[in-house]
């Protein structure tokens, strides 16, 4: 059979004709890939997606965002067959189910980073199993438009995932207060928190945020309602090391506390405040 041992990075985003027949001639024979992304190649199934991963030993990154016909089989395998995975980004994949997710994040022990924007199925308990599986492992974690994404996941984030750096959380009814001060309570050395149309946060719970993630450089919370220039300037106080900051779609921020904020961020290159 043909052999691609030599290929290293694979990048066929966006290809519509890319099926698996494709894939399943590439892995033929073992691979030395150590990154690919598929990403939006809509044609792939978890079969054909699975019988590559297995050919793929050496895999670092792997972009399998917008694979919408995609379940939980196309990354089973990857305990077993790829041991050096960091990066995994399963966005829209909205098939991929919570025990899935937990066999990865238990068995990929090199794994650090791990996108799961727009997984509908997971629940808050199973994304819970997650969070204690992956430990001390994570350090990007996107939970962009996931339904089980709220206040409980939150207490066990800052609990079992100590290395955590980078948070993205989008459209999560369940996120409160609560959740933000149970995130807060463990201290984690965030340098990166995007908060999202995330309406049930206010200046109570950004403030406990920000009062114990002092390191942050980049804060987002675009679309918060309840956000007030109390939370601005909470945020301006606590973390003077900020790089971006964005309160686009906030109603209630007002320039009160935009201009003191700025002479308070010297180090800030990026603020959006877009209407």
């Amino acid at each position: 059979p043909p052999r691609y041992r030599g290929l290293r990075v694979l990048g066929l985003e966006g290809c519509a004709q890319v099926d698996d027949s494709f894939l399943v001639q590439l892995a033929s024979s073992p691979l030395g890939l150590q990154k690919a992304s598929l990403s939006h190649c809509v044609r792939l199934t978890s079969e054909g997606v699975a019988e590559f991963v297995k050919a793929c030993r050496d895999l670092r990154t792997l972009d399998l965002s917008g694979c919408i016909r995609l379940d939980g089989r196309s990354i089973a395998p990857l305990p077993a067959h790829c041991p050096l995975l960091r990066t995994l980004n399963l966005r829209s994949c909205r098939g991929v189910d919570g025990a899935s997710l937990h066999a990865v994040s238990s068995g990929c022990n090199s794994l650090q980073e791990l996108v799961l924007a727009g997984l509908r199925l997971p629940t808050e308990g199973e994304l819970r199993q997650c969070a204690e599986a992956l430990g001390g492992r994570i350090r990007v974690l996107d939970l962009g438009l996931c339904d089980g994404a709220g206040d409980d996941l939150m207490g066990a984030l800052a609990k079992h995932c100590k290395s955590l750096r980078d948070i993205t959380l989008h459209s999560a009814p369940r996120l409160s207060d609560k959740g933000l001060k149970a995130l807060a309570a463990g201290r984690l050395p965030l340098t990166a928190c995007k908060l999202l149309r995330c309406c049930g946060i206010t200046d109570l719970g950004v403030t406990h945020l920000v009062s114990r993630a002092p390191g942050l450089l980049t804060l987002s919370l675009d679309a918060s309602p309840y956000l007030t220039d109390i939370g601005v300037a909470s945020a301006a106080d606590s973390c003077p090391s900020l790089t971006s900051l964005s309160l686009s779609h906030c109603p209630l921020v007002t320039a009160s506390s935009v201009l003191p904020a700025l002479r308070l961020l010297p180090n800030l290159t990026s603020l959006d405040v877009t209407g």
